[in-house]
């Protein structure tokens, strides 16, 4: 039997190229007691390999750590939920506890029984709590306690958002006092079947006295730091699939327990979504395609088709959709049905496979918003034309502040009227000062999103808008420039600040009265925030903070690194540049020749050492930091 499991990963990558997709073995796979094969499913699109989404239902498991209670004693654990839509659970429900009979019972309203002595309790996310003192009439060695939970992505258990199907773990209860016993597997860990780049949990519980210890393994292989009775896998990738087996461990024996791992990816862009729509821009051609097959000694044929019927559709392995036919009139559910046999003996009889397309218009603007400039007090809008299918418009001042949406009625199934431009709005009333700057309009969708050009809102009367200045590290000794750029009615006067003191001119100071400012030469006290006072006859605007920090020039020490001269530092600004010079006579300035240009670490660690001095010549070295 050991030679037997050690062969095992090796047979399976053998016949992973050849397993056909079997929509009826699916629950086998999912619900069979003993491990059985694990599979890596086709389903092409582009030249990606995709998986028929119908599929993937069953995609996700929960998991109790620790994974057994003793009865009289304090027990906490965690229940996980994996797979499906677990980044956006709202809220649990118990639906079905064996020892209370409890279903449909919301944990959101608070604390349920789970066993006489335990509760559980939804927490947030995508886990719950179970603890107490277990106090349960043992007929065994022990008790096997399954319960099932439901996630909602709505709270409150709504079923307004995704709901998942139950799943179903064990808490795993044994008398106190138990005399010492070899871990026995109760809860065999499940097969399962992952989307790539998802989260999966494998999971199992034993009993035993000493309380067992667990080890995980792919393959042969022990997998490090899997030292818990469930195994957590994030970004799962085909790599990952095959044989798993879970070993519980005390000091009197070893039980080993496995199961399988299939890992597949659903159609489209959004692979991790319930929905597994292929949301694909109309007016391009699309080529599906399968890479479903069998045996070599097989005969398999194909057909292709789309919603319910397969008439005139192509037989072969791929069908070319051109761009006139990819409208989101022809969105749907395309299909493929495929057979296989060897002579008169049919392998894979009519299997359907199917992938829903989703085909839209990808958002363009017709004409972008206007600059304008009006008063302190008037009415201005700004307009811009839109096509594409069921875009989401969001009007944005200065880059980053989202000041108004919109939603455009358009039919997503007429392409005339996804074609035809649509005008989209933004209007103010009685405009402010906080009104004014640069607006931006973003138009997406499910196939696309695009940014206007900017259009700039002059106000006239107080500053408009100020810049922000951009901060800077650099070395004492180098020049530091601050510039700021300001809208408004002129005239428009500067004074530059640091912290809350107005600077003047003289020393290393240049332009404080002017939008840019220069420190030349910078010294170790001219660190410290900045700013700029933007002033007209109708009032002032500070710019954002920009933080100057001046760093002293590093000491550097000099040693041999065998027969090579290095230097060394760990003064430097980080991940920048320095430049090495060499010379051969320090009374010759002009002698100092460039010989390295380095970077300092992120740490602002500087190494250097000259591996290139033939005969061993006296050198001298020094360091510029431009």
């Amino acid at each position: 039997m050991k030679k037997l499991n050690q062969s095992l990963p090796l047979l399976l990558a053998g016949l992973l190229p050849f397993m056909p997709l079997l929509r009826s073995v699916l629950p086998a796979v999912q619900n069979a007691a003993g491990p059985t094969w694990a599979y890596v499913f086709p389903w092409l699109a582009g030249g990606l390999a995709y998986f028929g989404y119908d599929a993937i239902s069953s995609a996700s498991s929960i998991s109790i750590s620790p994974p057994s209670a003793t009865n009289g004693v304090f027990y906490s654990g965690v229940v996980t939920y994996s797979g499906g839509h677990a980044g956006s659970v709202s809220s649990m429900s118990l639906s079905n506890a064996s020892y209370t009979g409890f279903y449909g019972s919301c944990l959101a309203s608070g604390s349920l029984t789970l066993a006489p002595g335990l509760t559980i309790t939804y927490t947030r996310g995508n886990t719950a709590t179970v603890s107490g003192t277990p106090n349960i009439p043992l007929t065994t060695s022990f008790t096997n306690l399954p319960f099932r939970l439901i996630a909602y992505e709505s709270s409150g258990c709504s079923t307004k958002g995704n709901v998942d199907a139950a799943r179903t773990t064990s808490l795993l209860i044994q008398p106190a006092g138990l005399a010492q016993t070899a871990p026995t597997i109760a809860v065999q860990p499940q097969n399962a079947i992952a989307q790539i780049g998802s989260t999966v949990i494998l999971s199992g519980g034993a009993i035993g006295n000493p309380a067992p210890a667990y080890f995980w393994r792919q393959g042969i292989t022990f997998i490090p730091g899997a030292t818990n009775n469930s195994l957590v896998l994030t970004n799962v990738q085909i790599t990952n699939a095959g044989l798993y087996q879970l070993i519980a461990s005390n000091k009197v024996a070893s039980t080993p327990a496995s199961c399988y791992l299939t890992v597949c990816q659903t159609p489209g862009s959004n692979n991790l979504v319930l929905n597994f729509t292929n949301f694909y821009p109309a007016g391009n051609a699309l080529t599906l395609a399968t890479t479903l097959t069998n045996v070599a000694t097989a005969v398999n044929t194909y057909q292709w088709g789309f919603n319910q019927s397969t008439s005139g559709l192509p037989t072969t392995s791929s069908w070319m959709l051109p761009a006139s036919q990819v409208t989101p009139a022809n969105s749907g559910n395309y299909f493929i049905v495929f057979n296989s046999s060897i002579g008169t003996n049919i392998l894979v009889n009519q299997q359907q496979y199917n992938s829903y397309w989703s085909f839209g218009y990808v958002p363009s603007f017709t004409n972008s918003p206007a600059s304008l400039s009006t008063n302190i007090g008037a009415t201005a809008t700004l307009s811009a034309a839109v096509t594409g299918n069921t875009p989401a418009v969001f009007w944005y001042q200065n880059a980053t502040n989202l000041v108004a949406t919109q939603t455009p009625g358009f039919n997503p199934q007429t392409a005339a009227a996804n074609l035809a431009a649509t005008n989209v709005s933004l209007t103010f009333t009685s405009l402010a000062v906080s009104n004014a700057g640069t607006y931006t309009v973003v138009v997406t969708n499910q196939w696309g999103s695009i940014t206007s050009a900017p259009a700039l809102l002059i106000i006239a009367g107080p500053v408009l808008a100020v810049s922000a200045p951009t901060g800077q590290t650099n070395y004492a000794g180098n020049s530091v420039s601050l510039s700021v750029t300001a809208s408004g009615a002129a005239p428009l006067s500067y004074q530059w600040r640091k912290g809350s003191a107005s600077l003047a001119n003289g020393g290393s100071l240049t332009g404080v009265a002017t939008t840019n400012l220069t420190i030349a030469p910078a010294a170790l006290s001219d660190s410290g925030n900045y700013s700029v006072v933007v002033t007209n006859t109708a009032g002032s605007v500070t710019s954002a903070i920009a933080p100057v920090v001046i760093a002293a020039v590093p000491r550097v020490t000099a040693t041999l690194n065998g027969v090579n001269p290095m230097l060394t530092s760990t003064g430097g600004i980080p991940n920048r540049i320095y430049i090495v010079q060499a010379a051969t006579n320090l009374a010759a300035p002009t002698a100092w020749l460039p010989w390295q240009t380095n970077t300092a670490s992120p740490g602002g660690a500087i190494s250097f050492t000259d591996t290139n001095n033939p005969g061993l010549k006296q050198r001298f070295y020094q360091l510029k930091f431009p």
